[in-house]
């Protein structure tokens, strides 16, 4: 199916015609309240994702927006949906603020509606984070037909189950302002999608940054060695010790010169999640052992410009034995591959 649309018109469409809530903060008593509470996280099937191309552009730069190809890039390539990973990360934020408990167990729901959701949550757990992606796409600058954005909409809130009061809320809107190191359309779709799923995983990491600040005024505070390691693993951690190494900027970017970092590494079961914290940068890598192969993806970005965000991805043999690894991959902003990156882990 394809049809016509202004790209600015298209998005106001893709986000549902409804208008996005503004940042409201959880106050100081709704704070007290969660401490120690149950907390779960809503989960929906994956929202359509429409590619807007150039190949049948129609007058003054109307594009095609061809749901099918979207829907399949998504499902060929398991893309994984950002709300997903941000609702995760905010239960963790609260977990280590408020003491609160995740459960394991996300509720899944395919409706708006508060008191709805709070039903199906009832017994269940105290509080429900809701996040709901509103707008995912892929489509071409206006002015600039060879190279690709990847905007991102998604609103979260806080449920209270008891009561299905919205308790706090706020909504995340991200598009790049220039097309400055943009992707082509193959840079996103092709090595199984890495380019789009590094720039949904960023995009994940910022509003999630975003929905801490706005909606719990927390920042995340933890020193640069911890780890943060979802509680709902069983399994117990071995701590590993991690080196990425990462060569120069391949443009003409700030922090250009190639360096070294170290992290650490918590490997529980077959589930894998390394991390590094310093004065001026975050950044996170998880994955899952499958077969005799580890792929870690995850994004990185500034202490004090949290939007400043790239991604993070490499792989590499890794036997259920092994006492080392050696992962490779790259550093990607926009979509695009910036630095040629390996990771190698040790046992500690």
């Amino acid at each position: 199916m394809r049809i016509l649309f202004g790209s600015a018109c298209f998005l106001t469409l893709l986000a549902g015609c409804a208008s996005m809530p503004a940042p409201r903060p959880l106050d100081t008593a709704g704070l007290a309240a969660v401490r120690n509470q149950a907390v779960a996280v809503t989960v929906r099937p994956k929202p359509g994702f429409s590619v807007l191309t150039p190949g049948k552009a129609g007058l003054a730069g109307v594009g095609i927006f061809v749901g099918d190809d979207g829907n399949r890039i998504i499902a060929e390539h398991h893309v994984a949906d950002p709300a997903d990973a941000i609702a995760q990360a905010l239960a963790r934020a609260l977990h280590d603020a408020q003491g609160s408990q995740s459960v394991a167990a996300p509720i899944a729901v395919d409706t708006r509606d508060v008191t709805q959701i709070a039903a199906q949550a009832k017994g269940k757990a105290r509080y429900v984070i809701d996040v709901e992606t509103r707008a995912w796409r892929m489509s071409y600058f206006p002015t600039d037909w060879t190279h690709y954005q990847v905007p991102y909409i998604a609103v979260a809130r806080l449920i209270d189950a008891d009561t299905a009061g919205v308790l706090a809320e706020s909504t995340c809107n991200l598009a790049p302002e220039t097309n400055a190191g943009a992707p082509t359309y193959d840079d996103l779709v092709t090595n199984g999608a890495a380019g789009l799923k590094a720039s949904l995983a960023a995009s994940a990491a910022t509003c999630a940054a975003r929905f801490r600040r706005d909606m719990f005024a927390l920042r995340d505070t933890r020193p640069a060695d911890a780890a943060a390691v979802p509680s709902t693993s069983a399994a117990e951690a071995v701590v590993w010790n991690g080196i990425m190494a990462c060569s120069a900027r391949n443009d003409s970017g700030p922090n250009a010169g190639a360096y070294e970092a170290k992290f650490t590494v918590d490997v529980r079961g077959q589930a894998v999640h390394a991390h590094r914290r310093t004065a001026d940068v975050e950044e996170t890598l998880v994955g899952e052992v499958r077969g005799d192969r580890l792929e870690l993806r995850g994004t990185g970005n500034r202490i004090a410009d949290p939007a400043r965000s790239w991604g993070l991805g490499v792989i590499g043999a890794f036997a259920p034995d092994a006492a080392s690894y050696v992962g490779k991959g790259s550093m990607v902003v926009g979509g695009r591959p910036i630095r040629a990156c390996e990771l190698r882990m040790t046992r500690a």
